[in-house]
């Protein structure tokens, strides 16, 4: 366990000392941008198709004489 949370750690170290030129920062920030505003899309779609199955579900559980 120890050995892992060392490699770990060490990892983390060497990640953080990278230094990218800014034009791959941009490019990395921009990129995680619209995957973000992708993920909020698809959530959106989700609940909209979820509201619209139980709107479809109460509609067709209502008496036929209303």
């Amino acid at each position: 366990m120890e050995r892992v949370q060392h490699m770990t750690k060490t990892a983390i170290r060497r990640a953080s000392h990278i230094e990218m030129n800014p034009q791959t920062k941009r490019n990395l920030q921009e990129l995680f941008v619209n995957f973000t505003l992708i993920l909020i899309c698809l959530l959106l779609i989700y609940i909209i198709v979820l509201l619209n199955l139980c709107w479809i579900d109460q509609s067709t559980s209502l008496p036929s004489g209303l």
